[in-house]
């Protein structure tokens, strides 16, 4: 059983689905520290002249003894107003712009509470659009209680996983002899990107998966990210 884990993200980039498709089950660590400056409240967009962030306003008082989970956003609507216009103004020149108009413009009208309830929203649909079926779980609703590598262990032996992927940076903070000692496999994923017809002359890579669904066809999304190892 393949195994793999990571922070939510906002409309998150080919990598991390792609790692999702590779996995028999995901964990979302939702139960660990909100990291500032990460994906887990942005992202990027493709404009006329580079790449550009969208960044979920969130509550950052107190933060450092909170959890994602927990995390609240700003319950201002400005950022969702500003979210879909922007979105609008770089897109709807894109072939597949009205295929997705209506379910972001619907999402950006909701209520959400929390960080972890606007990802798990957006993951959802690009899952389904991607056609992943990997079971996703949430690390608050598992009990495990230990942290960084252990917690890795503990996800795998809840799970009987012999396999965890990392990412391709897990190299820099993992303990090889724990996982050996505990028989479990250990792969680091490393995305390798196919380039696609963008909006524009200049290809960007490594931008929010919202701008590869905006400029293909939905039928052939699944080709960009792998099944199986």
């Amino acid at each position: 059983m393949i195994l793999s884990a990571h922070q939510p993200a906002y409309l998150p980039w080919l990598g991390y689905l792609e790692r999702i498709s590779l996995s028999d089950k995901f964990v979302i660590l939702d139960q660990v520290q909100f990291e500032k400056n990460s994906f887990i409240n942005r992202n990027k967009i493709k404009t006329k002249e580079d790449a550009l962030w969208l960044t979920i306003p969130v509550n950052l008082k107190n933060h450092l003894e909170g959890t994602i989970k927990n995390t609240t956003i700003n319950t201002n609507d400005k950022w969702k107003i500003k979210h879909w216009k922007t979105i609008q103004q770089n897109y709807s020149k894109a072939p597949f712009f009205d295929f997705h108009k209506d379910f972001f413009e619907e999402a950006y009208k909701k209520k959400w509470k929390t960080i972890n309830e606007v990802n798990h929203f957006f993951l959802k649909y690009l899952l389904k659009l991607f056609d992943i079926k990997t079971e996703i779980l949430f690390l608050s609703d598992l009990n495990v209680k230990k942290k960084k590598n252990d917690l890795i262990i503990e996800l795998c032996d809840l799970f009987s996983a012999d396999v965890f992927i990392f990412g391709s940076q897990g190299k820099n903070y993992f303990s090889e002899e724990k996982f050996k000692k505990n028989s479990i496999k250990t792969l680091f994923h490393k995305f390798e990107y196919k380039v696609y017809k963008q909006l524009g002359e200049k290809f960007i890579p490594n931008l929010s998966s919202l701008d590869l669904i905006m400029n293909e066809n939905p039928k052939n999304l699944a080709k960009y990210v792998k099944k199986n190892l």
